[in-house]
């Protein structure tokens, strides 16, 4: 059964993610990444992990063309209910973590 955290207590990775969706990167893919049943079907894979929660996607194309992908989560993945992004926001807001200072994105 699945665990469902308030969102007052979701981490602030998990929150902007559910915002601004993954922030996925190209990672290097390895044999046991891929679910055998889907290793067998696949002419390419495509391994993606997200930089700020640790989500990892895999994007699997067969040799007849079809497109297909899975997601694995990391062991401590935070899951809420459904909310409304308006929600999210004011969340962010609420955090700080909605207001960046124009031309000091980088930290300068």
């Amino acid at each position: 059964m699945r665990h469902y955290t308030e969102l007052a207590d979701l981490r602030d990775e998990v929150l902007l993610c559910r915002v601004f969706r993954h922030a996925w990167e190209v990672r290097p893919f390895y044999d046991g990444d891929v679910r055998p049943e889907l290793a067998r079907l696949a002419s390419s894979v495509r391994a993606l992990r997200c930089t700020r929660c640790g989500h990892e996607r895999f994007d699997i194309l067969t040799a007849d063309g079809r497109h297909r992908h899975y997601y694995r989560e990391p062991e401590d993945t935070q899951h809420i209910r459904p909310v409304p992004l308006q929600v999210l926001r004011a969340e962010m807001i609420r955090r700080g973590l909605w207001v960046t200072v124009i031309g000091q994105a980088d930290g300068a």
